[in-house]
């Protein structure tokens, strides 16, 4: 019976290592011997490509949405400022088995400053803004469609009809400081109940946008992410780790992180936990958990900040803690040993360093 126990743990270890590894494996083993070939890149840019065009198909999603009941898995907690405790904090923050969803957390006063987003919110800077355009390989490595906006003329241009989409820019609270101060000051109530939150080794992520046409398909990330709505609103289906053989994994253009060829996790059987984020909520969620986002309110000005850890602990953090964990920290070490990020993303605007970060909630 013990021989029978151990084959079996040894042939689940093997199948785990051989189903998250061979996600980078042959593509790590191309860059170095100089196998890919052009049909190959064809194929995989037609595949990117079509998951790319998916995100500005969001309309018909939320309207869909609205009419049905989504038959969802529950890993959330949900808390007040009267209700929440250190153990549900604990669970999602340290020992990454949940997602938090805090209600109100931003005080009201605060919130309210953005109920009417207009240009004079925001500092007059240049971005790199998402559009509908298709994607490019350059040098082996896939290229997300990126153009360059002053802000102000990028928000008329968004009002207007234009597909444009400001996601995870690391430098917009930078130049708009009073927001990001506000926010961090804000967020130290987490440590009153206990050090689950560092200032000092958070950096920040932004978006801005209008409307409800985009959506980001099914992905994940290295680092756990504290996100703040402060305008419109965002649905957000999570899919836990445990289910990444079952999710069509594939690279990005990004080091470290996964995207889906299940695109939506609706309709393909894969238990998934839904969330609703509004306005003034603070909405944690582990690293390694697969993820959608749908920006949900039609005729409004969206935004949401994120403080993300740039320290390297999250690699080591539960490393151990499950197979499945164990095997996404480890081939994402690996992906991100080989490979660097773009440095005209957004993701680097702010950055001095690849530090593992996400694609576009």
């Amino acid at each position: 019976m013990l021989t029978y126990c151990v084959s079996g743990v040894i042939s689940g270890v093997a199948g785990a290592l051989l189903a998250y590894v061979s996600v980078y494996l042959f593509e790590i083993l191309c860059s170095w011997t100089g196998l890919l070939t052009c049909t190959l890149r064809a194929c995989r840019l037609e595949n990117y490509t079509r998951l790319m065009e998916m995100t500005w198909k969001n309309e018909q999603f939320i309207s869909y949405w609205k009419s049905t009941h989504a038959d969802a898995e529950n890993h959330l907690r949900i808390v007040n400022d009267y209700t929440v405790n250190t153990a549900d904090i604990h669970e999602a923050v340290h020992n990454a088995n949940c997602i938090l969803l805090w209600k109100q957390f931003v005080p009201e006063e605060v919130v309210k400053q953005f109920s009417n987003i207009g240009k004079d919110t925001f500092e007059n800077k240049e971005y790199s803004f998402f559009f509908d355009g298709p994607a490019t390989v350059e040098k082996d490595k896939f290229k997300r469609p990126f153009v360059k906006f002053y802000v102000h003329d990028a928000m008329d241009k968004m009002r207007s009809g234009s597909k444009l989409y400001l996601g995870f820019s690391t430098d917009f609270a930078l130049h708009n400081r009073a927001i990001k101060d506000t926010l961090s000051t804000v967020l130290e109530k987490v440590n009153d109940h206990g050090n689950f939150y560092s200032a000092r080794n958070a950096f920040t992520h932004s978006f801005l946008y209008w409307g409800n046409q985009f959506q980001a398909i099914q992905h994940q990330a290295v680092v756990p992410d504290f996100s703040i709505q402060l305008a419109n609103s965002k649905l957000w289906r999570f899919v836990h780790p445990k289910y990444t053989p079952k999710m069509q994994a594939v690279r990005g253009d990004v080091p470290g992180v996964l995207l889906s060829k299940r695109v939506l996790v609706g309709g393909t059987g894969i238990p998934f936990t839904e969330v609703l984020v509004e306005p003034g909520d603070l909405l944690y969620f582990p690293e390694h958990w697969w993820h959608e986002v749908h920006n949900v309110e039609k005729e409004a000005y969206g935004l949401m900040i994120g403080f993300r850890d740039k320290s390297k602990k999250h690699f080591r953090r539960n490393m151990f803690s499950s197979i499945p964990m164990f095997f996404h920290k480890l081939t994402a070490f690996i992906d991100m040993t080989v490979n660097t990020m773009d440095a005209s993303a957004p993701e680097m605007a702010g950055l001095d360093n690849n530090v593992g970060v996400c694609v576009a909630d």
